[in-house]
């Protein structure tokens, strides 16, 4: 079953090329990762028969690593054999993860149209818009990227190859049409020239061109430059990437004495490098920087509250003891001024606070948690025993009365496990007595020789 892992797509134009025995098409994909994380992905071409897998090179690495909406520009070479038939051969392109080739991906269906020799070359399709490179000077010649389409023009006399190298395409053909020369045309990224514009010729300027003689050009595939991203937000950048066609690549970030946090400040590839459309551009964005207010003189409590309003939050507190007011901050680190980034932990050296465990032990659980409630203290586990004394009271106390303690502690406590009395039989009670309900009752207990409803307890 094919998973929304990622998509395959051809570059626009690809979808139908043509050729001739003992030539070689390209053809042009997108890989983009649209799984929200990291993807490696292995790709494979799948021809259709009477295609042969022999006919079909991936440019590069059949091993893709993607990071989350990276676009990666593939290419596939497709030679096509000497005594090729004249017919329609088709192929996709599979991708799959690969470390798990159950989730694929498919790119469409992708059709090399082998000629009659000396027939007629097909004409493009009339239900898709053409772009600039299909037609090219009004003179027939058809122009695909990645593809190759030869443009027929009968040759009168003995012309000479004009120079074309540097031109645009329009320019190129107007030439070859004044010298009716018969032409075919490559196209090629190479991102160091403007979209168009022609890369090499064959043959040379000067060569004089018999009648079956063909130029072949190679011309610089669609592209499109990088807007400058520098000093723009995150979403101001996306928005300017997406209107160029481009995508936001991944973000990182780091620190920066001048920038304003958030905004872009550099970007790969650079800006006005030219790139295939769907390229992602990643960017380092500043931090959110902030300046840290003195927090000495504070509680912890304000202190805690003046961080998360910095935009900070609180780390590790220290206790030390200088004679001062308990609980009161004496100082920080990092200390008053320091700018660092948005988020950080600031540690707290605070005045000590240590207090006197009270003994608890006797009172009912309840009251001993208050008594440690009102020092600052909290009970901590409570273990329940059963040694006879009254139920709920506290039997031992850790750490033990008049051990000193910092403020927050906890106390575990042992407390004498509630004992639920015995069945007894209703036969003997008259209905719906006091007493009865009150020894139907769950939480009725013994405590001493009378019976008492008390709420439960944990642990009973």
């Amino acid at each position: 079953m094919t998973m929304a892992i990622a998509t395959l797509t051809h570059v626009a134009g690809t979808e139908t090329l043509t050729g001739t025995p003992g030539q070689t098409v390209d053809y042009g994909f997108l890989l983009t990762n649209t799984s929200g994380g990291r993807l490696r992905m292995s790709i494979e071409a799948r021809p259709q028969a009477p295609a042969e897998p022999g006919w079909f090179a991936i440019q590069g690495a059949v091993e893709r690593d993607l990071e989350t909406g990276q676009t990666e520009n593939l290419t596939v070479k497709v030679t096509i054999p000497p005594a090729t038939p004249p017919g329609r051969y088709a192929f996709r392109l599979r991708g799959y993860l690969t470390d798990d080739r159950e989730r694929t991906i498919e790119s469409p269906e992708l059709v090399l149209q082998v000629p009659e020799p000396n027939g007629p070359l097909p004409k493009p399709n009339g239900d898709r818009k053409v772009p600039w490179w299909a037609i090219a000077g009004g003179v027939g010649a058809i122009l695909v990227i990645g593809g190759l389409i030869a443009g027929l023009l009968f040759i009168d006399g003995t012309p000479t190859m004009p120079q074309l190298e540097g031109k645009s395409v329009k320019e190129a053909i107007a030439l070859l049409k004044e010298e009716k020369i018969g032409f075919q045309i490559y196209e090629e990224f190479t991102g160091a020239v403007d979209s168009g514009q022609v890369i090499r010729q064959e043959p040379a300027p000067g060569t004089e061109m018999e009648s079956e003689d063909f130029a072949s050009l190679v011309v610089e595939t669609l592209s499109v430059a990088t807007p400058n991203l520098v000093d723009l937000s995150i979403a101001q950048a996306e928005e300017r990437l997406v209107a160029e066609g481009l995508a936001l690549g991944p973000v990182s970030d780091e620190e920066s004495a001048t920038a304003q946090g958030g905004v872009v400040l550099r970007q790969t590839p650079a800006a006005n490098e030219r790139v295939l459309p769907g390229t992602s551009i990643a960017v380092v964005v500043a931090k959110e920087m902030v300046t840290v207010n003195s927090l000495v003189g504070q509680t912890v409590s304000e202190a805690s509250q003046s961080l998360v309003a910095q935009g900070l939050r609180q780390g590790r507190i220290t206790q030390r003891r200088t004679g001062g007011t308990p609980g009161v901050v004496l100082s920080h680190n990092p200390a008053a001024g320091a700018r660092v980034s948005a988020g950080t932990a600031v540690a707290l050296v605070v005045e000590d606070q240590m207090v006197q465990v009270p003994n608890v032990i006797g009172t009912p659980h309840t009251d001993a948690s208050a008594t440690l409630a009102q020092l600052g203290l909290r009970v901590g586990t409570i273990t329940h025993l059963s040694q006879g004394k009254p139920a709920g009271s506290v039997l031992a106390q850790r750490p033990g009365p008049r051990s000193r303690v910092a403020v927050g502690s906890s106390v575990d406590l042992d407390v004498e496990r509630r004992r639920v009395i015995g069945q007894v039989d209703p036969v003997i009670m008259q209905p719906n007595s006091v007493l009865l309900q009150q020894l139907q009752n769950p939480q009725t207990q013994v405590i001493g020789n009378t019976l008492r409803v008390v709420p439960p307890d944990d642990g009973q």
